[in-house]
């Protein structure tokens, strides 16, 4: 379902629907294109996640080219999957720039903090991209009532 029409109703918004850029448009004031309105529409995208989480519904909302997209449980599985690599990547350069960092004007204690902070940063990135070059797959419990059959 597209959503078309301001003011925009939050209890009418489902999983799958699309916010249109001329209802944030009317939401904010701002113009599509604008500085301004690519802020009004992540502010809009997080009222959004907080009101639908209010209701019990944990959902993603994606910023697309015609608007904000609220991703169905598949999309949002595949959305988030891949942040998450992306974010992997991201933890992977920020560790490698940590570790090229020049120590020779570092006194003893702020040796000892970046050493602390080094080891921080890579003990997490290894973690986290062991887990996904080496799954440990578990079962795990439904959080949703299954249907009755």
């Amino acid at each position: 379902m597209n959503v078309s029409k301001y003011p925009l109703d939050f209890d009418s918004l489902n999983k799958g629907d699309v916010v249109e850029n001329g209802v944030i448009e009317n939401f904010s004031g701002a113009r599509n294109g604008t500085s301004k309105f690519g802020i009004a529409k992540m502010v809009l995208a997080k009222k959004i996640e907080d009101h639908l989480e209010r209701r019990g519904m944990i959902v993603t909302v994606k910023s697309i080219r015609q608007g904000l997209h609220i991703l169905t449980d598949i999309e949002a599985s595949e959305y988030n999957a891949d942040s998450t690599k992306q974010a992997i990547r991201r933890m992977g350069r920020c560790l490698a720039r940590i570790s090229g960092v020049d120590r020779s004007e570092f006194n003893i204690d702020q040796n000892l903090r970046h050493d602390h902070r080094v080891s921080t940063v890579a003990s997490a990135y290894l973690a986290a991209r062991g887990a996904f070059r080496n799954p440990q797959l578990t079962a795990t419990e439904r959080t949703t009532p299954k249907l009755m059959e």
